[in-house]
């Protein structure tokens, strides 16, 4: 399970992760274009995925955890809704990286995509497909984010393996995404 060799528009909604982008697009459109608004989700839109999914905001200079599906609660090993990033990630390399992309995706607006390794916890390590979308909370900021962490394939590492911690996803100005036409706020 590799990242495509291009990232466009085409290839994000023909994965695991379309459904979000399909309802982000038309949350756009219903909008004028620009960044969606969080109340505009519509979680029956994404049924298939709310077990993956995860909404975070971020106020001042904290990212934290609004909603998260089970599934990334399974992973991350607790109930996350409320936590900051430093709360849940200690590891600097890791809470850095993710920081990092959030932030690059509320003030780009951009998207982060990925397709590999998703997950490495414990003894398991995790491949599949991220998806991660600006949203607003007010209409004029981009101030909150939405994103799905699709597992596809999951096993047991072997005792000498090791992994690359590394996120693979991909952060794309939306301007830039081709097929998208952004010219939303």
């Amino acid at each position: 399970m590799e990242m495509p060799a291009a990232i466009s528009l085409d290839v994000i909604l023909g994965g695991a992760a379309g459904p979000l982008m399909a309802h982000w697009l038309d949350l756009s459109r219903a909008r004028g274009g620009g960044v969606p608004l969080r109340a505009q989700i519509d979680p029956a839109a994404i049924a298939p995925l709310l077990s993956c999914t995860y909404i975070c905001e971020r106020t001042g200079a904290d990212i934290r955890y609004r909603l998260a599906g089970a599934q990334i609660e399974q992973v991350l090993g607790a109930s996350v809704r409320g936590m900051t990033l430093p709360e849940i990630f200690h590891d600097p390399l890791a809470l850095e990286v993710i920081g990092g992309i959030y932030n690059s995706i509320m003030d780009g607006p951009s998207l982060a995509f990925g397709r590999g390794q998703v997950y490495v916890r414990l003894d398991r390590i995790s491949f599949g497909t991220r998806l991660v979308l600006p949203l607003s909370s007010d209409g004029s900021a981009v101030d909150m984010l939405i994103g799905v962490t699709v597992r596809e394939v999951e096993r047991k590492l072997g005792v000498d393996e090791s992994t690359d911690k590394r996120q693979n996803s991909v952060v794309i100005p939306l301007r830039d995404l081709p097929g998208l036409n952004w010219s939303g706020a």
